[in-house]
């Protein structure tokens, strides 16, 4: 089987012969987002504790090894 296009905004190692749609002009780009949500009245050290260890995993080390042996890019975006 040969890629015809990626739908990531890059390309990636285990198949970099594989174009994205960007690249022939298609300003396409699909990502998988994972959030956490709750009720508006969520109390504010309940939110500042959840951003807090959300930001700390996405910094781990142990993490970031994983994501890259599947070619995830991790981004935290918080809820600011």
């Amino acid at each position: 089987m040969r890629g015809l296009t990626r739908f990531l905004g890059q390309r990636t190692k285990s198949i970099p012969d594989t174009p994205t749609l960007k690249e022939p002009g298609y300003n396409i780009v699909l990502e998988s987002r994972f959030g956490i949500y709750g009720p508006t009245k969520v109390n504010k050290d309940v939110v500042e504790i959840l951003r807090n260890t959300l930001k700390q995993t996405m910094d781990d080390e142990d993490l970031k090894k994983v994501a890259e042996r599947f070619e995830a890019t991790l981004s935290y975006l918080s809820s600011d």
